[in-house]
């Protein structure tokens, strides 16, 4: 219903979703939410999943998410937090962590991405089940890349995407699955 730039595509949400053993979690976590496309993917298409959470720390994207997922009739199974990464919010622990994360282009124009990333990858392996997975979806692969090396996660999938922007560039981004 309510579109933001830099919004993940729902093909790429679906994809990228497949890849994390949804099948068998029962929790499941978006950082940095959005407009809500991984979690409203995630909630038609995982019935089996009992905790279903979001958080943002933009009240504009928060409330396009809300429109989003009141639309997808999920507004019952989808909870969505106003929260920042760096203050590390206490949302319990999950199966899975999933994230398009900010790359600079649309969104967090001017942000130092390597801190924001870090502090991510730290905040996952605070928050994520034994055994769980983490999936991210980026255009800065390479400083990611770097950060996983230096964290306890190992990366058990790698996709390369091409991407045509609406301005004829191509994108490159590349969606990562760890444990």
């Amino acid at each position: 219903v309510e579109h933001m730039d830099g919004a993940m595509d729902p093909t790429i949400a679906y994809a990228m979703n497949s890849l994390c053993n949804l099948e068998s979690a029962s929790s499941y976590l978006n950082v940095f939410s959005g407009s809500a496309t991984l979690l409203i993917e995630t909630g038609q298409c995982y019935p089996n999943l009992k905790k279903l959470v979001g958080f943002d720390n933009n009240k504009k994207h928060l409330s396009l998410a809300i429109q989003n997922i009141k639309k997808a009739e999920l507004i019952r199974r989808i909870q969505l937090k106003e929260r920042d990464i760096f203050d590390k919010p206490d949302l319990g622990k999950f199966d899975v962590i999933t994230s398009d994360l900010p790359f600079g282009m649309s969104i967090s124009k001017g942000e130092d991405l390597r801190s924001l990333y870090q502090r991510f990858i730290e905040y996952c392996q605070e928050t994520l089940n034994s055994g769980g997975r983490l999936a991210m979806y980026t255009s800065e692969y390479e400083m990611l890349e770097r950060i996983i090396l230096e964290s306890e996660f190992e990366v058990i999938k790698t996709m390369e995407l091409k991407l045509i922007t609406a301005v004829g560039a191509y994108l490159r981004p590349r969606i990562f699955i760890c444990r």
